[in-house]
């Protein structure tokens, strides 16, 4: 199963590396273990029984990644989520939570965490855990609303083979920025404990992230096209580039002149686009060519993935090839339904991910953007990411997202900037305009940062929020 295999690879790891702490500590394969181990045996001891659902209060990233294991080995179901607002609202009950030291209160019946139980004279429990539970994942909430689905025991070791069949074997040790409790992170972070590699996340600030990565000796890195462009970033202002081998990104398009950036600063790391979604697990996968891949290319759909392209020819201004993406996968992969909200699935088991999208002859998957977040341009529609490519280009453009502003006569293109050296917003603003065509008023707000969302990607409901406030 995938909660008792992760316990068998940590035992044999030993006293390898295995996570650096947001303090800079480093625990071993062997305590890594020991603490999952200790926590599982509390939990079980404060009532949490099989089949109960169960969620992590407590605000510290490496207690929270350790309670969840622990929590999975006991049987039970696993909320993944930071707070417990979003999952409440499906109507689910909650039968246990993990609460910070002297913290009295939570949804359900809280257990306080107190930090003496991974002391190192601590009885550590020598038990043949249950395991077979489940865990509740949220979507990355891209669209501005959240739900939550559950992938059981049985689904996330599926997910993990697929990962590992098509990735490939762990290079070395990874710089994780995905959080833990989204799917894609959570098993990528498996992954690595499970081969014996050491993991790390996000510290404060991309420096800092970047000096820890060289005191980890990172090899690979697992990001979204955003945060590598912040990362890019910080290397080009003099933070110093770890020996990359290996990149894996997904969750958003990404431009091909962020690609070809990274390449020059990694030019020994494989770039590798997954792409997939929490209902239906990763359903392709590719090692970016380094010329001839257009922008939005998504790799190739993996074995045993049914896909079908709904209303093709209907979009304008896109490939007459162009439609509606959507999947069918085996019944093992999907997530089973959505809490409060019914099925993810047609009754035939297909899966719509609102993407506009074309395939090749090859299975060569290019995305094009979502039909939500299609900007209308005098009648011409285009996406987000195509007028954010074109605004990169332009000088001082570091980052940059672009949204629909609703307006009376007329509908505005908004252009949020987190400017860099040498940024002149009417230059960018008559750029786009020639390059589009477009007569229409265009908006620049500049910021220090582009609102994410928790997995990296872009907060476009908060982009085009902002612009609604003007």
């Amino acid at each position: 199963m995938f909660s008792t295999g992760l316990m068998d690879a940590l035992a044999r790891n030993g006293t390898a590396p295995a996570l650096m702490t947001r303090d800079g500590q480093i625990l071993s394969h062997a305590r890594l273990r020991r603490n999952i181990a200790i926590l599982a045996q509390r939990l079980t001891n404060a009532g949490l029984a099989p089949g109960q659902t169960f969620i992590v209060l407590d605000e510290n990233r490496d207690l929270q990644i350790m309670a969840r294991f622990a929590a999975l080995l006991v049987g039970a179901e696993v909320v993944m989520s930071p707070g417990p607002k979003g999952f409440l609202g499906t109507g689910t009950q909650i039968d246990r939570a993990l609460v910070p030291p002297g913290r009295a209160h939570g949804p359900g019946t809280p257990i306080a965490f107190d930090p003496a139980w991974f002391a190192d004279d601590a009885p550590v429990p020598d038990t043949a855990w249950r395991g077979g539970g489940g865990m509740h994942f949220s979507s990355s909430g891209s669209t501005g609303e959240q739900k939550f689905m559950r992938l059981s025991d049985e689904g996330m070791a599926h997910w993990m083979g697929l990962i590992e069949g098509h990735i490939g074997p762990d290079r070395g040790p990874r710089l994780l920025t995905l959080p833990a409790f989204s799917a894609f992170g959570l098993f990528q972070l498996t992954k690595a404990l499970m081969a014996g590699q050491s993991v790390m996340g996000t510290m404060d600030g991309v420096a800092e992230t970047l000096a820890q990565s060289h005191r980890l000796g990172v090899r690979e890195m697992v990001l979204t096209p955003p945060i590598l462009a912040d990362v890019l970033a910080a290397i080009a202002d003099g933070s110093p580039a770890p020996d990359i081998v290996r990149i894996v990104f997904g969750g958003a398009i990404a431009d091909p002149g962020l690609l070809r950036r990274a390449r020059e600063v990694f030019p020994a790391a494989e770039l590798v686009v997954v792409f997939g979604a929490t209902e239906i697990g990763l359903v392709a996968c590719g090692r970016w060519p380094d010329e001839g891949a257009p922008m939005g290319w998504g790799g190739w759909l993996l074995p045993g993935i049914e896909a079908r392209l709904a209303d093709a020819g209907t979009f304008a201004d896109y490939p007459a090839e162009a439609g509606r993406l959507g999947f069918r996968v085996p019944p093992v992969a999907r997530a089973l339904g959505y809490l409060g909200r019914g099925p993810a699935f047609d009754p035939d088991g297909w899966f719509d991910t609102g993407d506009i999208a074309t395939i090749a002859p090859d299975g060569a998957l290019v995305i094009l953007g979502r039909e939500d977040f299609l900007i209308n341009l005098g009648g011409v529609k285009t996406t987000p990411e195509a007028i954010e490519a074109l605004c990169l280009g332009q000088p001082g453009v570091a980052q940059v997202a672009a949204t629909r502003v609703p307006g009376k006569a007329h509908d505005r293109l908004g252009l949020m900037v987190a400017p860099g050296r040498g940024f002149d917003a009417s230059r960018l603003r008559a750029a786009v305009a020639a390059r589009l065509d477009i007569a229409l008023t265009i908006e620049v707000r500049e910021v220090e940062a582009l609102p994410r969302l928790p997995s990296g990607k872009i907060d476009r409901a908060a982009v085009a929020r902002a612009f609604a406030h003007v």
